[in-house]
Order: structure tokens, then C-alpha cells, then sequence
């Protein structure tokens, strides 16, 4: 996790591979509620800095978002969940780094 005043970010130690040379490292953005709730997990359950955050496979995750995504839409009436995916979830493999890593 990336630390400001301002916004944090959720390191993705390897992104999604469009080029067939494994995914570059790239960071999330993490709103301040989404940041605390994600630490206090964390706590709670012992993940070290350096592990993943969630640790299922990619595909899983996959599954996990466009099962809530397709229910949001259902609930709600708003097809637009329908569009929601997990590359913009950036969770599956997500680990905190320090500040000057970002650099």
C-alpha cells in the first residue's frame, strides 16, 4: 500500500499479461474507506505485508466480481453493474509497498 496525505494504491506485483511477457507491476488506486477496511482485514487476519491480500486464483476472482456485478445489476436495475470487471478490481495478487517504491 501507498501512503499520502491524499490517496493510497494497492501494488499489483504482476498486471495482466498483454504481451505474452508477464504482467508489468502496476498500481491501484484506493479510496480512503476502501484503504481502511482493506488494512483492518488484513489485521484481522494476519496477511503479512508481502503477501497477497486475497489468495485465490485470478479466474477466481473473475468469477467473484461478475457474480456480484451480475447481482448489483439484478437488485438494482442498473444494467450498468453488468460492465464491472476484475481488472479494475486489482485485488488478486495486490501487496503493500512502501512509498519510495512507487518511484
Amino acid at each position: 500500500m501507498v501512503e499520502s496525505e491524499d490517496y493510497y494504491f494497492l501494488r499489483v506485483p504482476q498486471g495482466k499479461d498483454t504481451t505474452g511477457n508477464g504482467g508489468k507491476p502496476r498500481d491501484a488506486y484506493l479510496p480512503h474507506e476502501v484503504e481502511r477496511d482493506l488494512h483492518r482485514y488484513q489485521q484481522a487476519e494476519n496477511i503479512a505485508q508481502s503477501d497477497p491480500v486475497i489468495d485465490v486464483t485470478p479466474r477466481t476472482v473473475q468469477r467473484i466480481v461478475k457474480t456480484a456485478a451480475t447481482r448489483a445489476a439484478d437488485r438494482t436495475g442498473n444494467d450498468d453493474f453488468r460492465k464491472v470487471s476484475s481488472q479494475g478490481t486489482a485485488v488478486c495478487e495486490g501487496t503493500r509497498v512502501p512509498c519510495d517504491d512507487m518511484e
